[in-house]
């Protein structure tokens, strides 16, 4: 299934990068799961995965944190 969409890195401070990749795949599934475009899925993806490797953590963050500091 050849796609073309990208999505830009979101700038992020970062504290621990471990689980940025998890992050990025969970957001990616639950935002498809949720019927969010491609464009709209890589978006949540990435500020996920942005949010993840700003806290000291090996769990991601929760959607209400990502939601809330992305405005989604």
């Amino acid at each position: 299934f050849p796609s073309h969409d990208s999505q830009p890195a979101l700038v992020s401070e970062v504290v621990d990068a471990t689980g940025a990749g998890d992050s990025f795949l969970a957001g990616f599934s639950f935002a498809l799961s949720k019927g969010l475009s491609n464009e709209k899925s890589l978006f949540v993806a990435s500020a996920w995965a942005a949010s993840a490797v700003a806290i000291k953590s090996s769990l991601p963050p929760k959607w209400s944190e990502v939601s809330k500091r992305w405005d989604l």
